[in-house]
């Protein structure tokens, strides 16, 4: 496994597998223990505010991010070319394809856990962002829901929020 890990803490790192397989639960405990008590798991403002600073620097446009990422992540129909576009990739690895203000990855590759949650119809969820290396049709803006944390574990990573 490529999974960087030091004493059991994810590492995060360009050209690294993604940390998948993962509950929501046990992804909001692995992001506290990266930087104990200055990181955590993003929240649901936090994915939104980093996607309006995207738009506002011009370094994507709001139809790469709220209509179609598939010219900026990878997805099964990535409009770029590249070898392994369409199936899990590496951290990165598809360079400035998948980046935007040195973020790497938010569009496509795995969607990720937040801390947001939801309560519809009596019923909590659990909530994912962004879209999966096997998808065609979830943006970098879209919001997933599962009344099962482990509903979407294949294919689902997280992002931690750093505070200095």
């Amino acid at each position: 496994d490529d999974i960087v890990t030091t004493n059991g803490v994810p590492v995060s790192q360009l050209g690294k597998d993604s940390y998948t397989n993962v509950t929501s639960s046990q992804a909001k405990g692995l992001a506290e223990k990266m930087y104990t008590g200055k990181s955590h798991l993003i929240t649901g403002a936090g994915w939104d505010r980093t996607i309006g600073w995207l738009v506002e620097t011009h370094n994507k446009t709001i139809q790469q991010v709220f209509v179609d990422s598939t010219d900026w992540g990878n997805y099964s129909n990535s409009s770029f070319t590249a070898t392994g576009t369409g199936s899990l990739a590496k951290t990165g690895a598809f360079g400035n394809n998948t980046k935007s203000n040195n973020i790497f990855d938010l569009a496509g590759n795995v969607d990720e856990w937040t801390s947001e949650n939801y309560t519809g119809d009596s019923v909590a969820y659990c909530v994912t962002r962004g879209g999966w290396y096997n998808s065609h049709s979830c943006t970098a803006y879209i919001r997933a829901y599962t009344t099962d944390d482990t509903n979407f574990a294949a294919v689902t990573g997280f992002r931690v929020a750093l505070f200095l």
